[in-house]
């Protein structure tokens, strides 16, 4: 009996050791959680005082990236190859925090999101040497260990995240009940018919007063995810003239809060920023009223 017990228990830690390593080869052999994404975005680490990634953290975290075969873009949309202009959910974007200390450990937090705003990955690394780089250095290689190092990377397009458009106002309104509203009613000088035409794309909105701000109102657009009668910005006054706070919402329906100018023609410039807060203007011409 007792060396039939001491077999059985040989077996039962046999049996053990054997499911936990096939476990582990499983864990090994997964999909890169990377896998769903051709692109990172990085951004450019900005400290209290306004000094720009003075320990080179944002250039190791794309430089670790870059040597996983997944392509860094830069944070102006602008500069962004068609294929990711056309659907951002193929690229993540990458948020850092980093906690300078004089002496003793440095921190550095890696937060991952997708298209839609969802974090799928945060992790933390502590990094001990004799300068900040190298501290920061050891404490990225730390951060990326937990998932991001695990497996090999490679871009599956069939992984793409779906881009989920936030609802925006719907009203009911054309371009012809619009030119009947404005040829009937007195109007104030930001009201009209607007257009905008980059390369291929064009839209055109109406910006018609409503209680205390101004609606932009989609009348025709060959951009996605909009529809006429869609409001794609709310205008309000301020107290300098012409010059207008705005909520406007972008291609994908991401609002975000800027500045509006009318100019002396009647046409109009919008304020907007890239992640990185390098500013961009978007300028619509007043077609209607002449």
């Amino acid at each position: 009996m007792k060396i039939f017990g001491k077999l059985l228990t040989i077996m039962c830690l046999l049996t053990l050791s054997q499911k936990g390593f096939t476990q582990e080869e499983e864990k090994e052999g997964g999909e890169h959680i990377l896998n769903k994404f051709k692109y990172a975005m990085v951004e450019t680490l900005i400290y209290k005082d306004n000094q720009v990634d003075i320990h080179g953290i944002s250039s190791m975290i794309r430089k670790r990236f870059i040597n996983m075969g997944v392509m860094v873009v830069g944070e102006n949309k602008e500069s962004w190859p068609q294929d990711l202009s056309d659907n951002p959910c193929l690229a993540f974007s990458t948020s850092i925090q980093a906690a300078t200390r004089m002496m003793g450990r440095q921190k550095c937090i890696i937060s991952l999101y997708d298209c839609n705003g969802v974090n799928f990955y945060t992790n933390h690394g502590f990094g001990n040497a004799e300068t900040f780089q190298e501290s920061f250095d050891i404490a990225i290689r730390y951060a990326f260990k937990k998932d991001l190092d695990a497996n090999p990377y490679k871009f599956d397009p069939e992984l793409v995240t779906e881009l989920k458009l936030r609802e925006v106002e719907m009203v009911d309104e054309n371009e012809e009940s619009i030119k009947n509203y404005f040829d009937n009613h007195p109007i104030d000088p930001i009201e009209g018919i607007y257009e905008w035409k980059e390369d291929q794309n064009f839209d055109r909105i109406a910006i018609r007063k409503d209680d205390q701000q101004y609606k932009a109102i989609v009348l025709d657009s060959n951009l996605d995810n909009w529809a006429q009668g869609e409001v794609k910005g709310y205008f309000q006054k301020t107290t300098i003239p012409n010059v207008f706070n705005l909520k406007w919402s972008d291609i994908n329906k991401i609002e975000s809060e800027t500045i509006s100018f009318l100019d002396e023609k009647g046409n109009l410039s919008i304020e907007l920023k890239n992640s990185d807060q390098t500013k961009y203007k978007i300028d619509f011409q007043k077609i209607y009223p002449n």
